[in-house]
Parts: C-alpha cells; structure tokens; sequence
C-alpha cells in the first residue's frame, strides 16, 4: 500500500476510534441511567458478577482507578447493598469485595439487560451483515491490543 492511501487510511481510522469511543460512552451513560446506577458501578458490578470476588487491588488494576477511587466506588455500592468487603483471614490487610444476594440478582437481571438493549440495536443490522460486522470488530479489538502490548512502554 502506498504512503498516501497509508495515510487516509491512518486518518480515518484515527477519527472512526475517536467518535466510536464517545458513542460508546453516550451508549453506556444512557444506559445506565436507565437503571440508576453509574457507568463505574455498572463496570464495576460487571467484574464482580464474572468473579466469586476480587480484592479491592484487583478491582483497581482491572478498572483502572486509582485506590481512593474505588473506595468512593465501593462505598457507593455499599450504601445501595449491592456488594460487601470483608477482610481475608491469612492478610488482614486484604480486603475481598463480592457481591450480596441483592447485588448478584441486581448484577444478573442488569447483565441481561445490557443484552437485550443490544439486541435490539442489532435489529437495526442488516440480518445477513452481523456476523461479520462482530469478526470485524474483534479483529480490529486483536489489532489493538497487538500494538498496545508491542508498544508499550514506549514514549514513557
């Protein structure tokens, strides 16, 4: 391929992340709304429904949140019952954080949701085009994270 189509290529695709990134996040706030939680604590509620429970470092690393962040996180989902800490027995310094009962059904039912409110945005697809708009877009997702893991630390 030629530097110049290299280019507008590179051009487009840079513009194309940028507006799905905040299509993404419109996406994800207008949910979440919908069911009176926050775009964190639907994330956050999403790790903890995939695990038994994770550690509040754990919880940092995955989201990417500094520590004083998750703590205003969890505290928040405290105050609504929808997880619990509790101190691990070998490392009292550990905290555990999982979900309640009232958490997990929360979690459950939101999950769902989540899936049907997809559903119904890909009824706006042609039938035929859906499996390979999703092959695409992992494909793309792959290409990413290959760069980022070959390019890290780069520029730092």
């Amino acid at each position: 391929m030629d530097d110049e189509k290299l280019e507008k290529y590179a051009d487009y695709i840079a513009k194309l992340t940028f507006n799905m990134q905040k299509i993404c996040s419109k996406k994800e706030t207008f949910f979440c709304k919908s069911i009176n939680i926050t775009p964190i604590e639907f994330r956050c509620l999403r790790y903890l429904l995939k695990n038994d429970f994770l550690s509040v470092k754990e919880l940092a690393n995955l989201m990417e949140l500094t520590p004083p962040r998750v703590t205003t996180l969890l505290n928040s989902l405290e105050e609504k019952k929808y997880i619990e800490r509790k101190i691990a027995k070998k490392d009292r310094r550990n905290i555990k954080v999982l979900l309640t009962k009232k958490g997990k059904s929360f979690a459950t039912e939101v999950r769902q949701r989540y899936i049907d409110y997809h559903k119904e945005m890909l009824s706006y697809c042609e039938p035929d085009n859906v499996e390979e708009m999703i092959a695409n877009i992992e494909k793309f997702g792959n290409i990413l994270e290959s760069f980022l893991k070959t390019n890290e630390g780069v520029g730092k």
